[in-house]
């Protein structure tokens, strides 16, 4: 996941879930104070997916909440999928 992280915490947290079931949680590292031409890339989350349509959703929980609970933004330009 390429990522921009636009506020001054260490980082954004946002719940990964398939199919309504929580796999796991993505970290966003900070970037520069507001320079949008730099990106990152977050941590990587296995799982298997079944054949046919899923559904896949990251979303903000109580749980993603970091150490500044006014700011925990996150702008996220694409997810990347591979198949192992």
């Amino acid at each position: 996941m390429a990522t921009h992280v636009g506020c001054m915490n260490r980082c954004a947290v946002r719940s990964f879930l398939v199919n309504e079931t929580f796999e796991g949680s993505f970290i966003f590292p900070i970037m520069e104070d507001y320079n949008w031409t730099k990106w990152s890339e977050s941590n990587i989350i296995k799982v298997s997916l079944n054949k046919g349509m899923q559904k896949l959703s990251l979303i903000y929980t109580e749980n993603n909440e970091n150490m500044s609970v006014d700011e925990n933004k996150v702008v996220l330009d694409y997810i990347k999928l591979i198949k192992i």
